[in-house]
């Protein structure tokens, strides 16, 4: 049973390169219905933005919103 668990969760992590934010690349994205959750590796951290489908906008956990990813994560990497 472990081994389906670990096989689901795998698809969850996915890997983009992000050539806008330099050192910056989303590690994984996460649906959770109507928001999808995007861990992002920084070069100091990590941090998640939310992407709310309905409203099409990225926000940050300070509830900075904006329609831009790359916005979206030179604000969440600075």
């Amino acid at each position: 049973m472990t081994s389906y668990l670990v096989a689901a969760a795998a698809g969850l992590f996915l890997t983009y390169p992000n050539t806008e934010v330099a050192n910056a690349r989303i590690e994984a994205v996460a649906d959770r219905g109507p928001i999808a959750e995007l861990t992002v590796a920084c070069p100091r951290g990590t941090g998640i933005i939310s992407f709310a489908k309905g409203d099409r906008l990225f926000c940050l956990p300070s509830k900075r919103c904006t329609p831009s990813l790359a916005i979206a994560i030179r604000r969440l990497c600075k």
